[in-house]
């Protein structure tokens, strides 16, 4: 026997008893509506075992069918059991001239029985019959966001959480809504009115539409009044800190977060941006959106730009009905009296659900004693504007109560425990730990604090706002003190809370606190945050205490924001490390000053500008640099004599200190020096000809990445590109050389850089460095044509992020010359490698292995111009400093020794076969 449930509204009765008697004509076929619930059963555990039973949902759906509350029930319960594909178990029977009505948009996708145009009853019913006898499935359940999960008291919103849906899932099916990239709504309404709980709810309904699960975003748009890039910031450090990312988006800078997210979702997944500040530009707001077909972003927000094309659903109030149904686990038995009440205060009040709890609970609080007539003067007072109920029920607290709430308005509009409270004012003097017990129990009760979890408590916006009316500012900003303490002092524990960092932001942003006390929750913040691997927040807060301090920041501050700047590559290194060692040579402390001019010698050094970094910090390391730092600071030595071209002393300094870096890190721990150390070994291991070794000790970085889940670590990405230098140099140096093997080779580096550009970013440094390796690769491997096409569009990245004058733009100018020699444009070739030539002398020196292939390549591009003389010159000096530097026996000293005396007796009209016999390199 099939179960075919029937629903519809008692406005279309006439049509339904039509289909009724039709359906149960049919063998075989059972028809559960409404009517058939026996008396004194329970109507909604009734229908609910009905809906969940029936093999088919069959639902008359006509205009009025949106509107009816137990419709949408039903239909939501039905949708759900059909996993996301209703033609398994829906049918929809539209007696309407069009579908606009139809909502969610997977009804109207898949299809309708035209009952407009077609009202016959045993049509349907045959219908029915070829569907129904497919096995029902029970609802599948995934891992869902603690947010989604939290105790709820919801009712209504079907209407808007169906059009959020259909927003979400509509542009997937263009056979019914124009497609678009990624799916997007936002649910707009002012404070209170229960967009974060209708979030909730929906994410909670339609789990099964994302079975990769609930990532929950809280942007606090109340508590830090953040806007533009801060927005963006903090977004990025929700992001990091999902547990379905663990550490991968650590290192990346916010504008990389969003995208390289994306590229890690494998099914769809629903991504809540709670509480979203107002006042953000349409460009702002894309960055928000995780560019993914799998990512389905709902954004909650008081006010959005109309300027921004997605689908905006506006929230309103409750009306009496519901109003009575979210009160009824506060207030079971209301007479007929309170019921109008509460019918006149939802009109009153505009439906608000958080006015509508406090008033309710201040009613509840009197019951019996008069309080009806005390009401209707309320109402009255409501109308006419002149009662603020927040600030009345605030008011009306006991005086511990009233202590908890101000203590909370300074936190940010999050989550927060129980227990933090507690210890602040009891370590304050003001309570004890059962009085704010109590309290905590009142103030729920009140509806002036939300119980998220046992030990968790989440604000409510406006009742922070009547407190801190209420209280005044000196007890709120006593009490901010308070909080900021007992906050700071959380920060120093084991493990650290996550929802404390939020919190001390927007304490420190408070102008109630002193400055010192506020630098420190900064300090912490940035601390912690570092502890937690995310280094990109944790520099955000340390220049936060920055510009905050102004001048007077501390010298600390500054090494810290300069060694987090000096991991992220950015120029900002320089200007806080140089000020950091003035103050340290005018203050005559010399650990200090060596610790800052490090740092700022290493961002010289990334920007290219080794004399600036030479002229910073002299070449000795002093003895009492204490044995915890030696080690990096040889490392950054290594890798300082290594970029200058003098490989030899930079493996003699690698290979010292390696050793004993993995003494001290037996395990090769991801976190410690080890990686770094090894890939620096690696790398000079490279140029010097040792490449097989090379490449075993990168692909040994690459793998401890791969097994603790970073495969995309900046390290591991280094130790990568490493392997892959190593890859060619082997390929290379084989007597045996195929074409393959160098395409083979060279192909691996294109991959890394397409993959970096990915990840990183097509301007970022790394990606930028990789396809300039590839591109010498290719020359080398003679495909100088694809060279060309990859470095001509990249010049203007390079100039644009690293300036004309830096090393690896040089190198790719260098390469763009060579690459014209190969294809015989002698003139061409001459004048970049002529202009290239004397800047990479003034940057590096004319012994750099750079400048000397740059002048060879010039005395070839020369020879080719007909110049012999001056072709023999260049090529002559080129390989006399291959040789005093570098040795007479390197294969690069023999190449340039054979190759320019053959310059010297080859016919210009022989030279373009000359090229292209030279061996590839």
């Amino acid at each position: 026997m099939s179960v075919v449930f029937l629903s519809y509204t008692w406005s279309d009765l006439a049509h339904v008893n039509r289909i009724d008697r039709a359906l149960r004509r049919e063998p075989g076929v059972r028809v559960f509506r409404d009517t058939d619930i026996a008396t004194f059963d329970r109507i909604t555990a009734t229908l609910a075992a009905e809906v969940d039973a029936a093999e088919l949902f069959v639902v008359f759906y006509s205009r009025r069918y949106p509107t009816r509350y137990a419709c949408q029930w039903e239909l939501t319960r039905a949708f759900l059991g059909a996993h996301g594909d209703p033609m398994g178990k829906i049918l929809v029977i539209n007696p309407e001239p069009d579908e606009h009505h139809i909502a969610p948009v997977e009804l109207t996708d898949a299809g309708y029985y035209d009952w407009y145009r077609d009202p016959d009853p045993r049509k349907v019913a045959a219908l029915v019959a070829g569907k129904a006898g497919s096995p029902s499935v029970g609802l599948v359940t995934n891992d869902l966001d603690p947010e989604v999960v939290k105790p709820r008291r919801f009712v209504g919103r079907y209407r808007e959480m169906w059009t959020v849906h259909s927003a979400l899932h509509g542009g997937l099916l263009s056979a019914v809504t124009k497609p678009y990239g990624h799916s997007v709504a936002v649910l707009k309404a002012p404070n209170g009115m229960g967009k974060s709980a209708t979030a909730r709810h929906y994410a909670f309904l339609f789990r099964d539409a994302y079975p990769g699960g609930v990532l929950w975003l809280n942007m606090d748009g109340s508590g830090l009044r953040i806007a533009g890039k801060d927005v963006l910031t903090h977004f990025a450090e929700q992001l990091r800190a999902a547990a379905r990312f663990g550490n991968r988006l650590a290192d990346l800078p916010p504008d990389r977060v969003g995208p390289a997210a994306a590229g890690l979702l494998t099914e769809d997944v629903l991504i809540v941006v709670d509480d979203l500040p107002p006042g953000l530009t349409a460009d702002v707001l894309d960055q928000l959106v995780v560019p993914s077909p799998r990512a389905h972003t709902l954004i909650t927000a008081r006010s959005i730009t109309a300027q921004w094309p997605v689908t905006h659903v506006e929230l309103g109030g409750l009306d009496g009905a519901e109003a009575e149904e979210l009160l009824r686990a506060q207030w079971h038995d209301l007479d007929d009296r309170e019921r109008d009440a509460i019918h006149s205060l939802a009109q009153s009040c505009g439906g608000h659900p958080e006015t509508l709890s406090i008033a309710v609970s201040r009613l509840a609080a009197a019951r019996g004693t008069g309080a009806i007539e005390q009401f209707d003067e309320e109402l009255a007072a409501i109308a006419r504007g002149g009662v603020d109920l927040h600030a009345a029920q605030v008011d009306a607290q006991s005086k511990v109560a009233r202590l908890v709430l101000g203590f909370t308005a300074a936190l940010a509009d999050a989550p927060f425990s129980g227990g933090l409270v507690a210890t602040g004012l009891v370590a304050g003097g003001r309570a004890t730990a059962v009085q704010v017990a109590a309290a905590l129990s009142e103030l729920a009760e009140q509806s002036l604090l939300r119980r998220v979890d046992p030990d968790g408590w989440q604000p409510q916006s406006l009742v922070a706002d009547a407190t801190r009316g209420e209280l005044g500012p000196d007890t709120c900003g006593d009490l901010a003190r308070l909080a900021a303490r007992t906050v700071a002092a959380a920060l120093r524990t084991e493990p650290v809370d996550r929802r404390l960092l939020l919190h001390a932001r927007v304490l420190a942003g408070n102008a109630a606190l002193p400055r010192d006390e506020a630098l420190e929750l900064l300090r912490l913040t940035a601390r912690r945050h570092e502890d937690l691997g995310d280094a990109p927040s944790a520099r955000d807060a340390i220049e936060q205490a920055i510009r905050l301090a102004g001048l007077l920041c501390a010298t600390g501050d500054l090494l810290t924001a300069a060694r987090l700047a000096v991991a992220a590559r950015d120029r900002a290194a320089i200007t806080h490390a140089t000020l950091a060692v003035d103050r340290a040579a005018t203050s005559g402390d010399r650990e200090t000053e060596y610790r800052a001019r490090f740092l700022a010698a290493t961002a010289h050094d990334h920007a290219g500008d080794y004399h600036a970094a030479d002229a910073v910090l002299p070449d000795a390391i002093p003895g009492w640099l204490p044995e915890t730092e030696r080690p990096t600071a040889l490392v950054a030595r290594s890798a300082a004599l290594r970029r200058r071209g003098r490989f030899a002393e930079a493996l003699a300094v690698i290979t010292e200190v390696h050793p004993e870096i993995r003494r001290e890190h037996p395990g090769g721990a991801h976190r410690g020096p080890w990686p770094a150390a090894t890939v620096e070994l690696a790398a000079t291991l490279v140029l010097a000809g040792e490449v097989d070794r090379a490449r075993d000790l990168a692909r040994s970085v690459v793998d401890l990445f791969a097994e603790v889940g970073l495969p995309e670590h900046g390290v591991a990405k280094d130790a990568e590109a490493t392997a892959a230098d190593a890859d060619v140099a082997i390929a290379f140096a084989d007597w045996n050389w195929t074409d393959e093997r160098w395409r083979a080779a060279t192909d691996r580096l294109g991959v890394l850089a397409a993959r970096s550009g990915e990840w990183f970013g097509p301007h970022n440094p790394r990606t930028l460095d990789l396809r300039v390796r590839h591109a010498r690769a290719l020359v080398a491997s003679k495909q100088p044509g694809p060279a060309l096409d990859l470095l001509s569009p990249l010049d203007t990245s390079l100039i644009d992020v690293l300036g004309a004058d830096h090393p690896l733009r040089l190198r790719a100018r260098s390469t763009v010359g060579a690459a014209r020699v190969a294809v015989t444009d002698w003139e061409r070739a001459r004048e970049v490698l002529a202009d290239v030539l004397p800047r990479q002398v003034a940057v590096l020196g004319e012994a750099h292995v750079d400048a000397i292939s740059t002048r060879f390549e010039l005395g070839i591009a020369t020879l080719g111009c007909g110049r012999r003389a001056e072709a023999c010159a260049l090529a002559d000096r080129a390989a006399r400093l291959q040789r005093d530097n570098y040795g007479a026996t390197t294969e690069q000293a023999l190449e340039m020794t054979m190759l320019g005396a053959s310059l010297k007796v080859t016919p210009r009209s022989l030279l373009a076969g000359l090229v292209r016999l030279r061996r590839p390199r």
